[in-house]
């Protein structure tokens, strides 16, 4: 996992959206899961979710992203 990545794609998201973002592991990831990620919304609502950091997603990647995502939810 590239920290860069998930650095820059936090301030862009903050700034386009005002959605900040944690990054944080946790012993309750399951194997083959880059982490988890808590998401605070405008109204302070917060949402955690399993992650995948990935440089660029292709679209042979989308079929095994979507066995992950139904077997690790909410992703």
């Amino acid at each position: 996992m590239n920290r860069e990545i998930l650095d820059k794609a936090f301030e862009h998201l903050e700034v386009h959206t005002g959605i900040t973002c944690e990054w944080g592991y946790s012993d309750a990831v399951p194997p083959g899961i880059d982490g988890k990620i808590r998401l605070t919304l405008e109204n302070l609502d917060q949402l955690e979710h399993f992650a995948e950091v990935r440089k660029e997603i292709r679209k042979h990647h989308i079929p095994q992203l979507r066995v992950t995502a139904e077997t690790n939810a909410p992703l």
